[in-house]
């Protein structure tokens, strides 16, 4: 059977789990409309997750969608850096970085509209590519281009192993979200949807000044919610098990015994969809060590519980850093 509890990684865009009643309602719209944000997530909340499901409902005919990710990014950084050794600049990667004005920021790479070094300011070529490139597909595709920027938590340049480069961050994050870039926005040149994460000391939302008209938006879940989610996962998973081999539990609590005071004090740190994952994967491996040996009904121990949870809160952090 298909257990979507044993894929941690519920954020890859072939999922079709999508609980909705948690996610920013002004993203996924119902007549599949496009929208200018910035979306600030902490990790394992389902910010790829949502990115992935805001750029498949985007009507095609309407939209050109340009998706810009890790690789993008890391593209355009690594020139940033070889630019700046090459014009006489004595500078390592991460001070180079450091130097950029807040407009140096190249939205369009990736698309097939590079950037000639030296040729005029990196400042100016950048808005230029994005005011002609947003006329054209207007002009000549009918297609109002959608700038979708997502996976900046795995660039190598500002994730080394445990370790965050704050600084850099911000100002890269910042030069994204620059007055200039933001006005082009207002003047409905384009749309400019972004997923950035949200890091303690890392301080976004003041670059946006007309936060009426660029919102920002915020994943967050609570127990009730992540509960609610659970529920959510079982009765997708109830829709294909055998009848004839199976009997559903009608809801998360009866799985975990919550209604115990101990059961529930564990499952109440539970603070992300990822790190439930973990924990319902953990916990299946748990159980089935004691399959033949329990009595119906087959409902989860305390020390099964306890285990499922301390795993899964180490195989979160391990993989969080992993995938810097």
């Amino acid at each position: 059977m298909n257990n979507h509890f044993t894929t941690p990684n519920a954020d890859n865009c072939t999922s079709t789990i999508i609980f909705k009643p948690a996610l920013p309602q002004a993203i996924l719209k119902p007549d599949y409309s496009a929208s200018s944000f910035l979306t600030l997530a902490p990790y394992g909340t389902g910010k790829t997750l949502l990115r992935c499901e805001y750029y498949k409902s985007l009507r095609p005919d309407t939209y050109f969608k340009v998706l810009i990710l890790n690789k993008e990014i890391d593209e355009y950084l690594q020139r940033f850096v070889e630019e700046k050794a090459m014009s006489g600049t004595d500078c390592d990667k991460e001070s180079c970085i450091m130097k950029w004005s807040s407009d140096e920021f190249a939205i369009v790479e990736g698309e097939g509209f590079p950037i000639k070094a030296f040729q005029t300011s990196l400042s100016n070529n950048v808005l230029n590519g994005l005011r002609h490139f947003a006329l054209f597909m207007k002009k000549h595709v009918k297609k109002t281009a959608v700038f979708i920027i997502d996976g900046i938590d795995e660039n190598r340049f500002f994730f080394n192993e445990n370790n965050v480069n704050k600084k850099s961050l911000e100002l890269f994050c910042r030069s994204s979200l620059s007055q200039e870039i933001i006005a082009m926005v207002m003047a409905h040149n384009f749309y400019l949807s972004v997923f950035y994460p949200k890091i303690d000391g890392i301080n976004m939302e003041h670059a946006i000044i007309r936060k009426d008209k660029f919102p920002i938006l915020v994943i967050k879940w609570n127990i009730k919610s992540l509960i609610n989610y659970a529920d959510y996962v079982l009765q997708e998973m109830n829709k294909n098990a055998s009848s004839s081999r199976c009997k559903s539990f009608t809801d998360f609590k009866t799985l975990v015994n919550y209604s115990k005071a101990g059961h529930a004090e564990i499952i109440n740190q539970i603070s992300t969809p990822r790190v439930l994952h973990y924990f319902m994967l953990h916990l299946i491996e748990e159980m089935n060590h004691c399959a033949n040996d329990v009595k119906e009904p087959f409902i989860a121990t305390k020390e099964n519980i306890y285990t499922a949870y301390e795993t899964a809160a180490k195989s979160t952090f391990k993989v969080h850093f992993i995938n810097k």
